[in-house]
């Protein structure tokens, strides 16, 4: 009888040590899963992405200049460190974009040379270089953006004596 009762404790010790077991491997099991569907969850949503948009730039009779859309090419990747050839600060004369949010909320600022004005170097008489000026008259303008995750526009204007800026375009990007 003895015997009986130890074999039945024993049997109930082992019992719950076997579930105790169990519900340990099954909550980290969870964990584990909960883990790896949130971070998959996050990469998904922060994928960056780049914009390549090219336009032509006319320039009129009057001092507007006018601009118009050829195409754009969105595609996942990251603009390399200083690999961007835009200015900090712009001039008379200048295109300045702006990537938007609902087109009127602004998530970044760019500026762009005059693409109008083009500077050359050519070999004077004496085989001395020297840069010479050509304005114009239109040209393509293409650029790569790396696209804010929020941007649903680009605006290109055109800075004028004063720092004020004509807007030329709007682009719909998503």
């Amino acid at each position: 009888m003895h015997n009986k009762a130890l074999n039945k404790t024993l049997f109930y010790k082992l019992l719950k040590q076997t579930a105790i077991v169990i519900i340990l491997i099954f909550s980290f099991y969870a964990c584990k899963t909960a883990t790896a569907n949130s971070s998959a969850n996050k990469t998904i949503e922060q994928t960056p992405k780049l914009v390549f948009l090219n336009y032509k730039l006319y320039k009129n009779a009057s001092t507007e200049n006018t601009m118009t859309f050829t195409n754009k090419i969105i595609v996942e990747g990251k603009v390399k460190p200083k690999s961007n050839n835009f200015k900090l600060e712009g001039e008379e004369g200048d295109l300045v974009g702006y990537q938007l949010y609902n087109n009127e909320v602004v998530l970044d600022k760019f500026y762009i040379s005059n693409p109008l004005i083009v500077i050359a170097e050519t070999v004077n008489q004496d085989n001395s270089f020297i840069k010479k000026r050509i304005d114009l008259d239109s040209t393509q303008v293409s650029f790569r953006l790396q696209l804010k995750p929020n941007a649903t526009h680009i605006r290109i204007a055109q800075l004028k004596n004063n720092n004020k800026v004509t807007p030329l375009i709007t682009t719909k990007i998503q």
